[in-house]
């Protein structure tokens, strides 16, 4: 790692390896000299590598959402309430896509949900803008 930092620094100064280690490393430590108040400082920044991370073993598992499977088996309208055997989705994009200008978006901002299951003639209302 230590070398790997000096040969960037050659590059990216112009320089060989030896001349940046003649530079900047001191007693074994990788330093700057700099002037602040008609004094000389010196400051270290790279002793002995960067610490390493941990590594979790147990990552957390992504949730297998089943509520949207669960609204579409129960076969109800989320509008109307009536049990229909051929309920669909109607999805948006994004919920801050929603204005709140009708009834049905209304009602999708409530549940904070994207989708609203609805049976066949809801549906079609909900497209024809006369859902209510």
């Amino acid at each position: 790692m230590k070398f790997s930092m000096i040969k960037t620094l050659a590059g990216k100064h112009q320089s060989s390896v030896r001349k940046i280690m003649r530079k900047y490393f001191h007693d074994g430590h990788f330093q700057i000299q700099y002037q602040s108040n008609d004094k000389t400082r010196t400051i270290q920044l790279y002793d002995s590598g960067f610490k390493k991370q941990p590594i979790f073993l147990n990552k957390a598992k992504p949730k297998n959402s089943r509520e949207l499977t669960n609204r579409l088996l129960n076969n109800r309208c989320e509008w109307c309430g009536l049990e229909h055997h051929s309920v669909s989705s109607h999805q948006v994009r994004k919920l801050s896509e929603l204005t709140g200008n009708n009834i049905w978006e209304d009602k999708m901002l409530q549940m904070n949900r994207k989708t609203l299951i609805l049976c066949p003639h809801c549906h079609k209302l909900l497209h024809a803008n006369l859902l209510s």
